[in-house]
């Protein structure tokens, strides 16, 4: 995972421009078109230890995608280098009500017990990569923030990955509960100044 931005940062369109990098905000149909460049890069960022995963996993990423980009709430986004190369992407959605069953939904009721059920309606992180070339310059930071947005939210990553678990930690994530060698991670409280401005934004 990434740790610091490099460079300062402007905001322009949706776009987020860096010395390094440029981030985008991808709505659903677009995100879906780019299922060719995403797959390689979850590849490279989750073929590595502690993950290890291979060809079938990303098989299964690029199937899965249609349904979670269907999901109501679904918010993405993407990194790319001054080239215009695709180097990360980031998205979820609220977590729906009742919880969920299968795949990290298993693993966050193990960990939480009957409190998994106060995630519902939380945003849900789902995937957060980056290539491996791409980190240190803030991609995974603005990524994740990005595709938040000050919401409550919520992720599952493996206790094993200690630089993620370092990363989510310094950025005020706090640790909800572990088993199955995942850990629940829950995002900073929001503060007042937060609260405002989003019930402002609702009103």
């Amino acid at each position: 995972m990434v740790l610091n931005l490099v460079g300062a940062a402007i905001f322009l369109a949706g776009v987020m421009t860096s010395r390094s990098a440029a981030i985008e905000t991808v709505p659903a149909e677009r995100f879906l078109g780019m299922a060719e460049d995403l797959t390689p890069v979850y590849a490279a960022a989750f073929s590595r230890p502690p993950w290890n995963e291979r060809s079938d996993a990303f098989a299964a990423f690029s199937a899965r995608l249609p349904n979670e980009a269907s999901r109501p709430g679904f918010t993405a986004a993407v990194t790319r280098s001054l080239s215009g190369a695709l180097t990360g992407f980031a998205y979820g959605y609220p977590t729906p009500t009742p919880f969920p069953t299968g795949r990290s939904y298993n693993k966050a009721s193990a960990a939480l017990g009957a409190g998994a059920t106060e995630l519902c309606g939380r945003f849900e992180v789902l995937e957060l990569a980056v290539r491996p070339e791409a980190e240190g310059v803030g991609n995974g930071r603005t990524l994740l923030d990005s595709i938040v947005g000050g919401r409550s939210a919520w992720l599952l990553t493996s206790a094993n990955a200690t630089r993620a678990v370092g990363f989510y930690r310094r950025r005020g994530w706090r640790p909800l509960g572990q088993a199955d060698g995942a850990i629940v991670f829950a995002s900073p409280p929001r503060s007042p100044a937060t609260s405002r401005h989003h019930s402002k934004a609702r009103s």
